[in-house]
């Protein structure tokens, strides 16, 4: 089997290079013929369905697929966040240490997050983690929360908070103090948020079991709210190789939720107090009908701007896709990559609601 994917490799590469120095060559007749061949043995290859990998050819250039391709076929590094509400990040990492097991920090987290460089024990079976000193965390998932900013004595909205991850993370920003609504639809799912909340010693976060798409019928006036809407997981094939074959449909039924979820988390957030009037949006998903569609939908229906993330990495939100041309400040919105970034693919997107005059 090894010896076939390195033929394999050979061959994408060897046409890699032949598409390359047909590019160059502006003349030359047999462009198509050479894309469609690469494309052709990418499929056969890597196993994705046709739309997933037509999605993806709208996004990069061929070198690049090839180069996403190859970063899903390996794990991302395994990663864990300090929870500060149970002890401060130099006791815990020298309790974690003390195991034998090798931590790296990660740059933009300060003391947040460190990156598991090997370990010959379960990092999710320890004392410190049943403690809830620390969790596990991807890198990923913990920007959105980072984006959010949340403070101490706000009013926050996780709509869509299971399995609690980003929730317990936003109240360890808050120290505890002020009011977190952790909102899910799936009571299956509220069962691992509970647990989370519990372990990691979360005291001012209320559970809520409602349609996120309801919630401002039921409860609104919050500063900040979070959707991690649910998505295609187009980003997470690297844990999830079925996740190859999306289909559109898939796609197209995540994106008219997300628009509808995306209104919600607006019409929930307070229009008129000084503090915050912040919605971060974002998904575990590349496509850009589950984000920068979502986003311009909004733009057009609700009072709101885009806002830089004030994360200091990641590319910039796309302007065009297709024949679609979007709103100048998407440039504004962070897209991550596994071949760029070698974190989950994910993107995020920070929204303002402008104060509504009296």
């Amino acid at each position: 089997m090894k010896l076939k994917q390195i033929l394999n490799s050979i061959r994408i590469k060897h046409l890699l290079r032949i598409n390359n120095h047909i590019n160059k060559n502006k003349k030359f007749l047999f462009k198509n013929y050479y894309k469609k061949l690469i494309i052709k043995e990418l499929l056969k290859i890597f196993g994705y369905s046709k739309f997933f990998l037509s999605m993806i050819c709208n996004i990069f250039d061929l070198q690049e697929i090839y180069e996403f391709l190859t970063s899903n076929e390996k794990k991302r590094p395994l990663s864990i966040r300090i929870n500060s509400l149970k002890k401060n990040s130099i006791e815990t990492v020298n309790l974690i240490v003390r195991k034998g097991i090798k931590l790296c920090r990660f740059n933009h987290f300060n003391d947040l997050a460190f990156i598991c460089l090997n370990s010959s024990i379960s990092l999710g079976s320890t004392t410190e983690y049943l403690c809830g000193y620390y969790t596990l965390q991807s890198i990923s998932s913990l920007l959105p929360v980072i984006s959010l900013d949340p403070t101490t004595n706000e009013k926050i909205l996780d709509l869509a908070a299971a399995p609690g991850n980003k929730s317990t993370l936003i109240s360890q920003f808050m120290r505890n103090n002020g009011i977190l609504i952790s909102n899910d639809i799936k009571k299956l799912r509220i069962k691992s948020l509970v647990n989370s909340i519990h372990r990691l010693n979360v005291d001012n976060s209320i559970i809520a079991n409602y349609d996120g798409i309801l919630i401002p019928f039921i409860m609104k006036g919050f500063h900040r709210v979070l959707l991690d809407a649910p998505c295609s997981g187009s980003g997470l094939v690297s844990h999830d190789p079925l996740i190859k074959k999306i289909n559109k449909h898939i796609v197209i039924l995540n994106s008219n939720l997300q628009k509808r979820l995306l209104i919600a988390a607006i019409d929930a957030c307070n229009g008129i107090s000084p503090m915050g009037n912040i919605i971060v949006y974002s998904t575990c998903s590349i496509s850009v009908e589950e984000n920068e569609c979502v986003i311009q939908y909004v733009l057009s229906k609700r009072n709101v701007e885009i806002i830089s993330t004030g994360i200091d990495f990641g590319l910039p939100g796309l302007t065009t896709y297709k024949n679609i041309r979007f709103d100048e400040s998407m440039k504004k919105c962070k897209r991550f990559y596994p071949h760029v970034h070698n974190v989950d693919g994910f993107f995020i997107c920070k929204l303002r609601k402008k104060n509504i005059k009296l």
